[in-house]
């Protein structure tokens, strides 16, 4: 129970070996990449893609993406997300797990690893889910 202004939740460690977005539009897998620390530095934020020398890198491995469409399916069944994008990483064990969902992924170092047309192609979809229905 947490006493005063300030909440906090807690979860088991994870021991995480990569870490991944998996964009999605309408429940549909848009893009997937890694937030690949190869050659990384931890400079003290655990989100992997502000280490230094952190790295969006898409995967296109067609096994890999149904693996990640396959264990996502469940939360486009029991919750009505429209676009968002899901962190998710893969223990040392190869086990995945759910880390967060956004409602509103940036891009920015997306953008600057990747180029930009993905990102557009995002937004373009997501403006005619919006509008066209």
């Amino acid at each position: 129970m947490c006493h005063g202004k300030h909440s906090a939740i807690s979860q088991q460690y994870i021991e995480i070996d990569k870490e991944f977005r998996a964009l999605f539009l309408e429940g549909d897998l848009h893009c997937v990449y890694e937030k690949s620390i190869t050659e990384a530095k931890f400079v003290g934020n655990l989100s992997r893609l502000h280490w230094e020398g952190g790295k969006a890198k898409i995967v296109l491995d067609k096994n890999f993406l149904e693996r990640i469409g396959y264990f996502c399916k469940p939360i486009f069944e029991n919750c009505e997300l429209r676009y968002t994008g899901l962190d998710i990483a893969f223990d040392k064990d190869d086990k995945l797990w759910l880390i967060e969902a956004n409602s509103a992924p940036g891009f920015n170092y997306f953008v600057r690893d990747c180029g930009e047309e993905l990102a557009i192609e995002w937004y373009r979809k997501s403006l005619l889910s919006i509008f066209c229905k």
